[in-house]
């Protein structure tokens, strides 16, 4: 068996990531980093060189990883959209065998055993993909840092087994602090999970890199780079300022079987998927193809109709099969994952500063698809029942518009939908950076009763701390009035089996004046179904 040649056409794996390299749009891309998923040798955690051709000689060249570390990363600035779907891909794959002590070994696969090959220090990109994500010491000042680790949108257990998972057993950096898990501890320790009885140490000489690369492409970066990870900063502990021995032991390898060459990249056979004991909350979320809109972490949705009185909240929804700190702000509804009936709950219990009255309710919320739901609300006050409804299409992302037709009542029994007082509303929410900026968030609405007068509202909130809110609303009628506005504040945990506590004041108050003891205070939970 003899190396393959410097001259060798590259394998399948790095015509692969040749054509994500030249990828000129963000579909092209996407297509590719599809291919790109799944591609390991069945029982293996590492990139096959030949994407399934060869189940006899899987191998992989720690050179080949390297450029692929460098592409993914390319590409997730790129295309800032495609960013956690080339972090799934670089979080999926095993780096232990292949660096370690920082030398850097290829990979050979024999009769189900993984034999290390020393490789020499020739690699086409010295090793900076492996660099620019933190493999290395020192790291470099814009370390590149998956959002999928650096910001908590994980359920904590699932958070802490998904880094457990990429930083013990599979040698991936730490998010904060950048170390290895060997570099990490004091004593040298096997990370947990790992099998060393199916590996084999060859002891030769270095193998040297075989190919050779240049994309024959010309790729200029996004306008907008990818943002840099906050947790950079991090202070490294002093075991990784202390330098590793620069020389390698010698060994001498047992050299990798020749490259065959392959016409074209579009002819290349679609790799077999390894079948891999799967992690419900983990494996789901990195299997995803498409990226997760979510809302950042602790905020407080602002709804795009303009809410009239506490009748109309909508009962927070959780989704489990993908743990995340947000659900949908109007559906209650996350869209990561069917759901087998897709329901949101909650009860409440609601005190008049004015009368000294108490409300107790109970909401629920049926989201048929994304965006789009039906909302019931049963309240009984003073004894006497009374209902509301509303169904219609809310998206919560900013820049988007949304529609709802309903009554929030209170409607005694026996009317029906009584839609003689139903109204129907439609709303947009600005998208805006300085907005952001400030924690603010605005959105303006008309509404029309079927019997009554239009008017336009204009809503604005703050977000001060994480789940922490304070909102406002304006209304003005079309038809000439003088205009009224109504407010609340309060805390929102969207967990489920969480509280939120809002004073609210949804009276037609007239500017100045806060009418604060006309209001109200409300304690609700919600649930999941």
């Amino acid at each position: 068996m003899t190396p393959a040649g410097a001259s060798d056409p590259p394998t399948p794996l790095l015509q692969k990531l040749g054509a994500l390299q030249c990828a000129v749009d963000s579909q092209t891309a996407q297509k590719t980093l599809r291919e790109l998923f799944n591609i390991s040798p069945p029982g293996q955690e590492w990139p096959d060189e030949w994407l399934g051709q060869k189940p006899d000689a899987a191998a992989l060249y720690a050179g080949t990883l390297d450029i692929a570390l460098h592409t993914l990363k390319a590409t997730a600035e790129r295309f800032p959209d495609l960013r956690e779907e080339a972090e799934r891909i670089a979080l999926q794959w095993n780096y232990c065998d292949v660096l370690e002590d920082q030398h850097f070994y290829d990979l050979l696969l024999r009769q189900k055993k993984v034999e290390k090959l020393l490789a020499a220090d020739d690699a086409p990109l010295k090793w900076d993909g492996f660099r620019q994500w933190g493999f290395l010491e020192p790291d470099p000042a814009g370390r590149f840092v998956p959002k999928l680790l650096d910001e908590i949108r994980l359920a904590p257990s699932a958070y802490h087994l998904f880094l457990h998972k990429a930083y013990r057993q599979r040698c991936f950096p730490h998010p904060e602090t950048g170390l290895l898990v060997t570099e990490a501890e004091s004593y040298r320790e096997a990370p947990l999970g790992r099998d060393f009885s199916s590996t084999a140490l060859s002891v030769q000489q270095a193998v040297p890199y075989p190919f050779t690369w240049n994309p024959a492409c010309k790729v200029t970066k996004s306008v907008l780079p990818a943002k840099p990870a906050p947790i950079q900063a991090v202070v490294k502990t002093a075991s990784k300022s202390l330098k590793k021995q620069a020389a390698a032991p010698h060994h001498v390898p047992v050299p990798l079987p020749p490259v065959v060459a392959v016409a074209e990249v579009a002819a290349v056979a679609a790799p077999p998927v390894a079948h891999k004991e799967e992690t419900p909350a983990l494996q789901k979320s990195l299997v995803r193809t498409e990226p997760l809109d979510r809302p950042e972490a602790g905020q407080v949705i602002l709804p795009t109709i303009a809410m009239t009185s506490p009748a109309g909240d909508i009962p927070v929804f959780f989704e489990e099969e993908i743990p995340v700190t947000q659900a949908h702000g109007t559906t209650g509804i996350l869209d990561s994952e069917p759901k087998k009936l897709r329901l949101a709950g909650s009860i409440a219990d609601t005190f008049s500063l004015q009368d000294g009255g108490n409300s107790l309710s109970a909401s629920a919320t049926w989201s048929p698809k994304k965006n789009w739901f039906i909302n019931g609300n049963l309240s009984l006050k003073d004894g006497k029942p009374a209902y509301a409804w509303s169904a219609g299409y809310s998206d919560w992302r900013p820049g988007t518009v949304s529609a709802q037709i309903g009554n929030t009542g209170p409607i005694a029994p026996g009317k029906g939908l009584d839609l003689e007082h139903t109204n129907a509303s439609v709303g947009y929410k600005f998208k805006s950076d300085a907005l952001k900026k400030h924690k603010l968030a605005a959105a303006v609405g008309l509404n029309a009763p079927l019997k009554g007068k239009p008017s336009a509202n204009a809503s604005l909130q703050w977000n001060p701390k994480p789940n922490w809110y304070a909102r406002t609303t304006v209304s003005q009628p079309l038809e000439g009035g003088k205009s009224t506005w109504s407010y609340g504040f309060g805390y929102s945990d969207p967990h489920p089996g969480k509280w939120r506590v809002e004073y609210s004041n949804y009276g037609a108050n007239k500017a100045p004046g806060d009418n604060f003891g006309k209001g109200a205070v409300t304690v609700s939970r919600g649930w999941q179904f």
